[in-house]
């Protein structure tokens, strides 16, 4: 007489790979492994899109490690238009392609986590920490600064100057008041600028005007740095307007997303 097979047996012998996710499931991910990083690179520039071939049981567009405002649109077999820092998609993916929003930050990266486990799982701070990034010239070695010319307002998309805050809070702008001159700047007014659209049309922003007094140091201060709130997605600029001593003529910046 055969011996009576447990029902959960039954079950599993029925159903095409239960059987061999049961047996998966006693062994941890140290062994099996669970987690798998993707580091996508938002500066695709003139590449349109990014194809991951990789089976795995969810992706979750990690806040942390990523640079704010990145956006990507997803497809894996239906189109998520505005996938974005802290979304997540449970279940089997054989492969996806990723193309980067339209209203997507384009500098930094965004960080995928995707599930090689059915058991594994992956959650970080929603808004959390993101890394400071450069969005106009750079702090690293060497330090490099971008010349801003008085009295010169944005016209072009991509306008010398300006940047892409999408996704941030806080921007603190660095600035390098000897430009291309000898001798420090003493004062100057900013004047920003926003493109909502990322495009060719600029609005100014009368009512924020920065005032930049002469600095406090008793032989004058070449560097300055201002800490600024921001909000909404596109490009920002500063124009310079009253720029003394009248010998400068432009000023250097470097502006960083630090919230």
């Amino acid at each position: 007489m055969t011996e009576a097979r447990p029902l959960i047996d039954l079950i599993a012998s029925s159903i095409p790979g239960l059987e061999e996710l049961r047996r998966a499931g006693s062994r941890s991910i140290n062994n099996l492994g669970g987690l798998v990083f993707e580091d996508v690179n938002l500066a695709w520039g003139t590449v349109t899109s990014k194809t991951i071939d990789r089976s795995c049981f969810g992706v979750y567009y990690s806040p942390r490690g990523s640079s704010r405002g990145g956006l990507l649109t997803l497809n894996i077999g239906g189109e998520i238009k505005d996938f974005g820092p802290g979304d997540k998609i449970t279940g089997r993916i054989e492969r996806m392609q990723l193309t980067q929003h339209a209203s997507s930050a384009v500098i930094g990266n965004a960080r995928l986590v995707l599930l090689s486990s059915p058991w594994a799982d992956f959650t970080s701070t929603v808004g959390g920490d993101a890394a400071i990034t450069d969005l106009l010239g750079s702090v690293s070695h060497p330090v490099s600064f971008v010349a801003v010319a008085e009295d010169t307002d944005p016209d072009l998309a991509l306008t010398v100057g300006s940047f892409d805050v999408s996704g941030w809070k806080k921007i603190r702008v660095l600035i390098d008041t000897y430009g291309s001159g000898a001798t420090s700047a003493t004062s100057f007014d900013l004047i920003p600028f926003v493109s909502p659209g990322s495009n060719t049309t600029w609005f100014e922003n009368g009512l924020e005007r920065i005032s930049v007094p002469d600095a406090d140091a008793t032989t004058g201060r070449r560097y300055r740095a201002i800490v600024l709130s921001v909000s909404g997605r596109g490009r920002m600029y500063f124009a310079i307007r009253n720029l003394l001593a009248s010998a400068r003529t432009d000023l250097g910046f470097i502006v960083q997303g630090i919230e």
